[in-house]
C-alpha cells in the first residue's frame, strides 16, 4: 500500500473526527415548541424557536403566538441543562408574541433574537445578562418599555432602533455601566458619559444633559418627534448617524467643544432641517448660509436636506463628504467650480439633477468601469459650460454621454 493512499486514509479519518465532534456540539431537540441547542461545554442550552420553512418564501414566521416562556432548565436524555442563552434571530419575525418570561439563568441574548416582533409590548432583561447582541429589538414596533438589569455591561448596535412606540427605558440600581434619565439611556464608561439611545417616541424639544461627553452612533436613530435638540459645551463628538431620519427637526446648533463628527453624515434623512448653525470661532467647523463646511471650507461636511433645490458649491471646496449626496435628494441644479474628482463625483451621483453648471473650460477627469458609473441621468440634465468649451466637452470622456451641452 503506497504512502500517499496511507496519507489519504489518515486525513479522511481525521475529518471524519472533526465532523463528529461538530455534530456532537451542535446536537440540537424540541421542547414545547421550542428548539434548544446543546453548547460547547455540554452543560447548558441555547434556546431557539422551531421555524418552519417553506421552499418557494424562504423562512416563514413560525407558529407561535401569546405569552413565551422561556424556562430555566430541560431535561433532555434524562439529564437537566441550565438554559443560559438566547441565540441569535432565535424569535425574529413571531410577529404574534405579546409577552415573554426569560429565564433567571439567561446569561446572554443573541444578535436579532427578538427582531420583528411587532406585537411585543415590553421587555425585562433578567438580572443575569451581561450582554444583548446587535439588532436584538430591532422593528419591534409596539415595544414601549425596556427594563435594563444591574449585570448589563454591553448592548450592541442598533439593539433598540426602528421601535416607534418605544417610550422609555428603565435601569435597576447598581448598573454601574448604563443609567437613564427621563426615559433616555446613557453609558458611562470611565468617567465619560454617552448618550446611547432616545426613545423613538418621545416627543420632545430634548437637552441633553450638561456631562454627557459623546453622542453615540445611531443614538436618536428615527426619533420623528424630536423637533430640536440642544447640545451643550461638555459634547466633544457626535456619532455616524446619531439623528439620521429625524424627520422633524428644522436646526441644529453645534457647539464650539464638538471637534468630531462621525464617517458619513450623522444628520442624514433629516427632511425637515434647513440649517445648521456654527459659532464663528468654532475650531473645526465653518457654516456658510446654513451648510456646515471644515473650518476652511475646504471640504463640504454636510448639507441641510431641506434648504435648498439650487445650490452654488463655493470655489474654495476641493472635497465632499460622500454621504451629502444623500442630503442632495431635491436638488434640481448645482453649480461647480472645482475640478478634484471627489466633488465631481458626488455631483455625478446625483440623480435628481436637472441642471449642471461647471465653470472649468477644460473638462474634468471621470473615471468609470463596468462596476463603477454614477447616477446623473445624462439624457434630462443639461450640462452647461463655459463659452468655447463646448466642443472639448463634447470630446471629453463621459462628458460626451450628456445629450444636452450648453455654453454660458
Amino acid at each position: 500500500m503506497n504512502n500517499s493512499f496511507i496519507h489519504m486514509k489518515q486525513l479522511l479519518g481525521i475529518f471524519f473526527l472533526f465532523c463528529t465532534t461538530l455534530a456532537v456540539q451542535a446536537e440540537d431537540f424540541w421542547v414545547n415548541n421550542l428548539r434548544y441547542y446543546l453548547n460547547p461545554d455540554n452543560n447548558s442550552l441555547s434556546v431557539f424557536i422551531r421555524v418552519d420553512l417553506d421552499a418557494d418564501a424562504g423562512t416563514k414566521a413560525p407558529s407561535i403566538s401569546g405569552e413565551v416562556i422561556i424556562p430555566d432548565s430541560v431535561t433532555y436524555k434524562g439529564k437537566t441543562y441550565a438554559v443560559t442563552k438566547i441565540g441569535d434571530s432565535a424569535f425574529a419575525r413571531c410577529d404574534s408574541i405579546t409577552s415573554v418570561v426569560i429565564s433567571a439563568n439567561i446569561t446572554s441574548i443573541d444578535y436579532f433574537a427578538f427582531s420583528n416582533c411587532s406585537t411585543l409590548t415590553s421587555i425585562v432583561i433578567p438580572p443575569k445578562v451581561t450582554e444583548i447582541g446587535d439588532g436584538v429589538f430591532m422593528r419591534c414596533t409596539n415595544l414601549k418599555r425596556v427594563t435594563i438589569p444591574a449585570s448589563l455591561t454591553s448592548i450592541g448596535m442598533l439593539a433598540f432602533t426602528h421601535c416607534p412606540r418605544l417610550e422609555r427605558f428603565e435601569v435597576a440600581k447598581g448598573n454601574t455601566t448604563f443609567s437613564s434619565d427621563k426615559g433616555v439611556l446613557f453609558k458611562n464608561d470611565k468617567g465619560k458619559k454617552e448618550l446611547i439611545y432616545f426613545p423613538n417616541a418621545k416627543t420632545a424639544n430634548y437637552h441633553i444633559p450638561d456631562d454627557v461627553t459623546f453622542i453615540g452612533r445611531f443614538a436618536f436613530y428615527s426619533c420623528p418627534n424630536l423637533r430640536s435638540v440642544t447640545i451643550p459645551e461638555s459634547v466633544s463628538s457626535i456619532g455616524a448617524l446619531a439623528f439620521n431620519d429625524c424627520s422633524a427637526l428644522t436646526s441644529v446648533t453645534i457647539p464650539n467643544s464638538v471637534t468630531s463628527i462621525g464617517v458619513g453624515s450623522s444628520f442624514t434623512g433629516c427632511r425637515s432641517l434647513k440649517r445648521y448653525i456654527v459659532a464663528k470661532d468654532h475650531p473645526a467647523l465653518s457654516e456658510v448660509d446654513g451648510v456646515l463646511f471644515s473650518k476652511d471650507t475646504t471640504m463640504l461636511v454636510a448639507f441641510p436636506f431641506a434648504k435648498t433645490t439650487t445650490y452654488i458649491l463655493p470655489s474654495t471646496v476641493v472635497k465632499v463628504n460622500p454621504y451629502v449626496v444623500s442630503e442632495w435628494k431635491q436638488m434640481t441644479s448645482l453649480t461647480c467650480s472645482s475640478a478634484g474628482s471627489n466633488v465631481i463625483e458626488c455631483i455625478l451621483d446625483s440623480p435628481s439633477l436637472k441642471e449642471l453648471h461647471l465653470k472649468m473650460p477644460t473638462p474634468p477627469e471621470v473615471t468609470t468601469s463596468a462596476f463603477k458609473d454614477f447616477r446623473v441621468d445624462k439624457y434630462r440634465c443639461q450640462l452647461y459650460v463655459p463659452k468655447g468649451s463646448k466642443e472639448a466637452y463634447q470630446n471629453a470622456h463621459y462628458w460626451n454621454e450628456f445629450k444636452n451641452i450648453i455654453e454660458e
